[in-house]
């Protein structure tokens, strides 16, 4: 399998979390699903929260934005 690209990856990180707007997913959970290092998955989430399409839920887990 190729290397995902920083566009794939965070593409596939909004994609794991659509439908769990209630509880989230952490930051290890996507990285283990994915398949990822823990700190590409949180470069990824970093860019999806300054875009406004997902939000970090007071749990500390990943939510999609409802907005």
């Amino acid at each position: 399998m190729a290397k995902m690209s920083s566009s794939q990856r965070v593409l596939r990180v909004l994609s794991m979390l659509k439908g769990r707007t209630m509880d989230g997913l952490s930051n290890g959970e996507i990285a283990q699903a994915l398949n990822e290092s823990a700190v590409n998955i949180s470069r990824a989430l970093a860019v999806l929260v300054d875009e406004g399409f997902v939000t970090r839920l007071d749990t500390g887990r990943y939510a999609p934005s409802i907005a």
